[in-house]
């Protein structure tokens, strides 16, 4: 599923990346540039199934510092237009999410100028 936020430049690139893919899309609130990112992280971080999310800075990167760095450290990402991350979801030996038996790493990022 592709979440993104009700600017339209992140519904349009929801809509190619879901059109491509065959990803079903949806317009979420709460994914603007300047709005927390707590909710949002909590769904994730309960989430079955893998979630895109299409958004806007300086959101994304206070979303992957909080799911990939929970007890904080200050700004440890800071991604530019047109970048995207993959996390993974760790299993730290439990089994019930609600818990916290799990942690976040960076699988992969890539930024705009190391692309063709």
């Amino acid at each position: 599923r592709i979440l993104h936020s009700t600017k339209r430049r992140a519904r349009e690139t929801a809509e190619i990346l879901g059109g491509s893919f065959d990803i079903p899309v949806e317009e979420t609130r709460g994914l603007t540039p300047h709005d927390p990112v707590e909710d949002l992280t909590a769904d994730v971080n309960h989430a079955a199934e893998d979630l895109l999310v299409v958004s806007h800075l300086p959101y994304l990167d206070r979303l992957l510092d909080a799911l990939a760095f929970p007890k904080g450290g200050g700004d440890r990402f800071v991604m530019t237009p047109g970048s995207a991350v993959g996390l993974e979801r760790v299993d730290m030996g439990g089994t019930d999410r609600r818990r916290g038996a799990f942690s976040w790493r960076v699988r992969w990022f890539v930024s705009p100028e190391v692309l063709p």
